[in-house]
């Protein structure tokens, strides 16, 4: 019983994980007090401001009011030059007299735990912010972006009509970068949204045959600035799917923009699909003949900011491509994967499954 324990051995048992004990009102009020660094007795609303209407309540299970009442306060104080968070649960039961109610106080160390919280609220304020940030780049970039593109159409269609070929390659030039600025802010904001749990998927019945169609057309110019071409593989009597199209459009669009940057001029790329053996899901494949990815370097491409270590050829871009994948590849109920060959190319793959993902909206 703690109640017999003199105070002074008090620091030595209160980093204990639990400390329990029965304890009486003023019994209680002993415990506490040297735990909250007094010296002299304090009353118990003094040292926990829970617990100041602790006598009203005593009275109120004596007039039979109440069966019973429990608090469940934090203390947080500093023992041996640290901060220390202790869960004081005390719970009151009904008496014949105010003086001889019981109280059981639960003592226990959750200084790690509330460490980490605090910890947590830090980091999602840190996120908060950095979404901010990010939200407001992306409205003062993409406004003037837009208007520089709607320009650059317009110098494009003036060369094109005027036959000044250097001027229209200058401005060919000039649009893939703006292009890409905007591509790379609208990444950034997708992986801000997602990681903070704000970006939700439209699900809709969908022919991935169609949309795989459609993503090749999308995505031809891309590839074709780099003398390469798209080549679809995928059956028409593929069972339909529920997905976010624009979300697995956005997927498709990385790997293909991936595998573009890392295959060399005059080189196919090739996009399959196939119904998986139990026929729960569809797998997808972007199939490249590039330079091939270092075994070792495989398990980390999907991470974020991740990029393979180049000797040559430095490649543009902010890294989120593939994290971006994933995340939306996950969201989906779907895995992601990659088969490598340096020398030879790569095959990413990922899987769609036939059925809407619970967790999706």
């Amino acid at each position: 019983m703690l109640d017999e324990t003199p105070h002074a051995q008090l620091p030595d048992l209160l980093p204990a994980r639990l400390v329990r004990a029965t304890l009486h009102f003023d019994q209680a009020q002993r415990l506490l007090t040297p735990l909250s660094g007094h010296t002299a007795a304090v009353s118990l609303g003094a040292l926990i401001p829970e617990f100041g209407a602790l006598e009203t309540i005593v009275a109120a299970l004596h007039n039979a009011e109440i069966e019973a009442y429990t608090l469940e306060p934090i203390l947080r104080v500093h023992t041996n030059g640290e901060q220390r968070a202790y869960r004081v649960r005390l719970q009151l039961t009904r008496s014949r007299a105010p003086a001889e109610s019981v109280h059981t106080v639960d003592i226990e160390d959750i200084s790690e735990v509330y460490r980490l919280g605090e910890q947590l609220k830090a980091l999602q304020q840190q996120v908060q912010q950095y979404q901010a940030m990010i939200d407001m780049v992306s409205h003062d970039l993409n406004s003037p972006l837009a208007t520089l593109q709607g320009y650059l159409e317009l110098m494009t269609t003036d060369a094109q009509r005027f036959g000044n070929a250097t001027l229209l390659e200058h401005l060919t030039v000039v649009q893939g970068c703006v292009e890409r600025i905007m591509f790379t802010v609208g990444e950034m904001y997708d992986v801000v949204a997602m990681e903070a749990g704000q970006l939700r998927l439209h699900l809709r019945t969908v022919n991935p045959a169609a949309l795989l169609r459609r993503a090749i057309q999308e995505n031809h110019m891309l590839v074709e600035r780099r003398q390469q071409w798209l080549h679809l593989d995928a059956p028409d009597e593929l069972p339909a799917m529920t997905c976010d199209d624009l979300r697995v459009l956005q997927i498709l669009q990385n790997l293909i923009s991936n595998a573009s940057k890392y295959s060399p001029h005059h080189s196919p790329i090739t996009v399959r699909a196939a119904l998986e053996p139990d026929r729960s899901a569809v797998r997808i494949s972007v199939v490249d003949r590039g330079r091939g990815i270092e075994a070792a370097q495989v398990p980390f491409i999907f991470e974020r900011s991740f990029r393979a270590h180049e000797t040559s050829h430095p490649i543009k871009g902010a890294g989120l491509g593939l994290y971006l994948a994933r995340l939306l590849v996950e969201m989906h109920g779907g895995r992601i994967w990659c088969d490598s060959i340096v020398g030879q190319g790569s095959n990413f793959h990922f899987t769609l499954p036939i059925s809407a993902h619970p967790s999706a909206d």
